[in-house]
């Protein structure tokens, strides 16, 4: 693995750490009450602006800075770049306006069932957040350029920042009043970004005052931004639509949907980023060359390691969901009801982990040879698909409905996306990645099994939370030992260093 995998990693897996902390604060002092429910709903919808700038901004900004460089010359680049920034902060402040005067129609929208008090703190919590926005899109060519420069690692710990911030935030907010849970969401979404500055100061970069709403370069970079955003866009109405459906169904139900989906979230971010954080410089490298071997052997790789990794995971989190819920957040306002309802979401919500990893290896095949239309269509299918299910699972299973819906509507996804992919890009051979998915189906459902039945044989004996740890550490080391004497090759890119990020 090479130098800035690890810095990802490891700084990926203390944001997400920080994250479930500040879940198990909020959990611990407002449980699923109105007021969790309207601060997870204000926090939802900047981090909805800044999910949607930050990557389209990434995703657009890095090749065309190249680009520029490569034909006109660093001072060329560092031009564009001063425009882009200034151009950013005056839509930036436009967005800020809006985002304010229309604060109870977007509330409306990410939560249709809320109403009386808890639409009204909502509002008050969304307004605040919206006052960060005027910075988001500068902040997000900052990050640009640092991951340019190689400084990744300040690049990608706003989000341990900002999670720090808001847990101050929440015990303040214990204490004086909820107003303090507003001013935290605009103090964390403003000042997450200080983590870049030092880093961005060693670049070099040198701003200059340029404003040209009129050109080109600028142009070009929106025109290739447009599909990235829509497609960006439709993934998290997935979420908005579950949390807004969950408002009507019952109280509590947006806390609970928050709650579960992070705890499927901190394995997908740190698993399903890395992997394909890693394979998609290469694959790029191999669509270029037309070296369409190359890119199935990477594929069919990458999405081995993702199961070895995301489907133990997801048979441990659906196996013990009760204790891991319970472990994470009982206590205070979070209650035995509040365990339950999570439990249940979550064990839903995780079994589209896998698929939610293979989608996105393919989200990254296609812009590597830059088809950027393909993931949109693909995104709009599996939001449909989510409504018309969310619809009619709600009404027999309630809120676990709306995970299922979300996980089948992911499925759905994964499968038409790769079948794209084999019939107008890359034929590949899935062989070998089905009798591997197999051996990995077998051992990790061994290991479930087996470790539910050490941890219920440990119960008597220790603490439900000290046996669910000594249970997952059995259940890890006696799956490795299976995957090896299974053969599972992919197994050897992750326990040798040197060849972690190779083999993919």
């Amino acid at each position: 693995m090479n130098l800035n995998s690890i810095i990802i990693m490891a700084i990926t897996i203390l944001s997400k750490i920080a994250g479930l902390a500040r879940e198990k604060v909020l959990a611990s002092l407002y449980g699923t009450s109105p007021t969790a429910e309207s601060f997870i709903t204000a926090f939802a919808i900047p981090m909805f602006m800044i999910t949607l700038t930050t990557v389209a901004v990434a995703t657009g900004f890095i090749p065309m800075y190249d680009k520029i460089k490569s034909l006109k010359g660093e001072d060329s680049a560092q031009l564009y770049t001063a425009n882009l920034i200034n151009v950013s902060f005056v839509i930036g402040i436009c967005f800020t306006i809006l985002g304010i005067v229309f604060s109870t129609p977007l509330v409306r929208l990410f939560a249709s069932g809320f109403k009386g008090q808890t639409l009204q703190m909502a509002v008050s919590f969304t307004r605040w957040g919206m006052l960060s926005m005027s910075i988001t899109g500068v902040a997000s060519v900052i990050r640009s350029q640092l991951q340019i420069h190689n400084k990744f690692g300040a690049s990608v710990s706003q989000g341990l920042v900002m999670n720090i911030f808001i847990i101050v935030a929440l015990l303040f907010s214990k204490k004086f009043g909820n107003i303090y849970l507003g001013v935290g969401i605009f103090l964390a979404m403003s000042l997450q970004y200080i983590i870049y500055i030092p880093s961005f100061i060693k670049t070099g970069y040198k701003h200059r005052r340029t404003l040209d709403f009129r050109d080109n370069l600028l142009k070009e970079f929106i025109i290739l931004m447009i599909p990235i955003i829509l497609a960006v866009s439709v993934n998290e109405l997935n979420v908005i639509i579950n949390r807004s459906i969950a408002s009507t169904i019952v109280e509590g139900g947006v806390a609970a949907i928050n709650y579960g989906f992070r705890l499927q979230s901190f394995v997908t971010g740190i698993v399903v980023t890395s992997i394909v954080t890693a394979i998609y410089p290469s694959l790029s490298k191999s669509a270029a060359s037309e070296d369409f071997v190359g890119m199935e052997k990477r594929i069919i790789s990458a999405s081995i390691t993702m199961g070895i990794l995301v489907i133990p995971a997801t048979v441990g989190l659906i196996v013990f969901a009760q204790p891991i819920v319970h472990l994470l957040f009982f206590g205070g306002a979070f209650d035995e009801n509040a365990v339950i309802i999570t439990k249940d979401v979550m064990a839903y919500y995780s079994l589209g982990m896998f698929a939610l990893g293979v989608r996105e290896i393919a989200v990254r095949v296609c812009y590597s040879i830059q088809d950027t239309k393909t993931p949109v269509i693909n995104a709009v299918i599996m939001v449909l698909t989510n409504i018309v299910l969310n619809y009619i699972l709600s009404k027999f299973l309630g809120i676990k409905g709306l995970a299922l819906a979300t996980t089948i509507a992911t499925a759905v996804g994964a499968v038409l996306l790769l079948l794209s992919i084999q019939k107008k890009m890359v034929q590949i051979q899935w062989g070998k990645t089905v009798r591997d998915g197999i051996k990995i189906l077998i051992a990790s459902l061994a290991i479930g099994v087996a470790s539910r039945a050490v941890y219920y044989s440990l119960l008597d004996k220790l603490q439900s939370n000290k046996a669910l740890l000594f249970a997952i550490l059995i259940a890890v080391a006696v799956y490795g030992a299976m995957l090896l004497l299974l053969r599972v090759e992919e197994l050897s890119s992750l326990v040798n260093k040197d060849r972690i990020m190779n083999r993919i």
